[in-house]
């Protein structure tokens, strides 16, 4: 049940207006804190790191006690070693019958590995065949990765060319059959088509006509993160992320942004933020925590010169760049996406995690965590949506030559 919610979850993150109050500020980065000794921080992250306990690898290490995390673990793990019941069993498989058979070769052989699955499933035609069986399609942008057979089953659905945006029309879901409904003539009077011809004149639709320019609207030079979107913000934006490329590429930069995301991270949980919010704001607002790496490297400098080229501030830079990547997002999914959205924004997944006794009020808390971060990566304001709409074939072309990694940042594209 664990997998096929995640496999759900993956397919639902799209674009959703609304979010939880609980969650608001649960993600928001402060480009104002006090930055902390960081050579001093990370010759204290190496030592605890370094002398991590790896715990019971050897018998000869093993203790008379077991530790509370792993006595946890094991407890846990008896508890899922008995037969599903009944009722678990067959919403399973309804979910899983409710997949196109495209899914199959990447959900199958982690199904094989699930204690105390019964054959109602694993016997199921395309599942049975699936078992300690390699994917046979692999997704192009990481079909050349060597010993890549030897990767998880957990982590085979990443390899389905679907989820990179290849072959979707594959993919074969289960008609949905309507009853056709006979609806009666529209009459539409002749005193209301003269009135349109007068208000609309057909000489303003001529193919020929001159076309005047759209206004991209003001250009906000100090932009904050209540301040709304316009297309000249949007354009200029863009046209900081070639050199912002380049500028990830050279010197090994994108490696030192990626290490002090390690050591930021590290630095939150010291102060008592939860280790899944502290990666997860890069997820949401990934440009302000790369101005918050720039910052801890002592690389503001280098990263102004690049925004400073269209009149940006680092601040404004962040905020303008975070709601564009947001309003791209949301403006990029189909009505179909966004209903199925809603019913995460519904709390729908919510009230299935609470009823589900086999999780740990902490693993409940981490789904929530991700799923409140899903809908504020997502949420966006038709303003801003309006104001990103004409760009957005070139806004995925720029950032997908980022490879989903902005000087780490991770860009969750749809």
């Amino acid at each position: 049940m664990r997998f096929i919610f995640f496999i759900t979850l993956l397919a639902i993150v799209f674009p959703c207006q609304a979010q939880i109050k609980e969650f608001a500020h649960l993600y928001d980065i402060d480009l104002a804190e006090t930055i902390p000794d960081t050579v001093q921080l990370e010759k204290e992250y190496r030592k605890e790191s370094s002398n991590y306990d790896w715990r019971y690898n050897y018998s000869w290490n093993m203790p008379s006690v077991f530790d509370t995390e792993f006595s946890r673990n094991i407890k846990r793990f008896g508890a899922i070693e008995k037969r599903i019941d009944s009722e678990k069993e067959d919403a399973l498989l309804r979910s899983i019958k409710r997949l196109p058979p495209a899914y199959y070769p990447y959900i199958g052989p982690v199904l094989h590995t699930v204690p105390g699955l019964s054959g109602k499933i694993l016997d199921l035609p395309g599942i049975k065949e699936t078992k300690n069986k390699f994917p046979e399609h692999v997704a192009s942008p990481l079909a050349g990765i060597p010993n890549l057979e030897f990767v998880s089953p957990e982590l085979y659905i990443f390899l389905m060319p679907q989820i990179w945006g290849e072959g979707l029309n594959t993919l074969e879901f289960p008609e949905i059959k309507q009853k056709s409904v006979n609806h009666p003539p529209v009459r539409i009077k002749k005193e209301f088509i003269n009135t349109l011809l007068e208000r609309t004149p057909s000489s303003d639709f001529a193919i020929n006509k001159e076309k005047k320019e759209k206004s991209k609207g003001m250009r906000h030079y100090n932009a904050t993160k209540e301040t709304p979107l316009s297309e000249a913000d949007v354009t200029a934006f863009i046209q900081t992320l070639p050199a912002l490329r380049k500028f990830q590429d050279g010197r090994e930069n994108g490696i030192s942004f990626i290490g002090m995301g390690v050591l930021q991270n590290y630095w939150d949980q010291k102060n008592g933020i939860d280790k899944n919010v502290s990666f997860l704001k890069g997820v949401v607002n990934p440009c302000q925590n790369i101005v918050r790496k720039a910052q801890w490297l002592g690389r503001r400098y280098d990263l102004q010169q690049i925004v400073g080229t269209q009149a940006f501030g680092l601040e404004d830079w962040a905020y303008t760049c975070d709601k564009t990547i947001k309003a791209f997002r949301a403006a990029s999914q189909n009505n179909a996406y966004t209903s199925s959205f809603n019913l995460l924004r519904k709390g729908y997944f919510y009230q299935m995690i609470n009823q589900a006794g086999y999780y740990t009020p902490e693993e409940r808390m981490t789904h929530k965590y991700f799923m409140e971060a899903v809908l504020q990566a997502f949420s966006s304001n038709q303003n801003d949506i309006d104001a990103v709409r004409p760009h957005l074939k070139q806004l995925r072309k720029e950032l997908e030559a980022f490879d989903l990694n902005m000087l780490g940042s991770p860009l969750i594209l749809p």
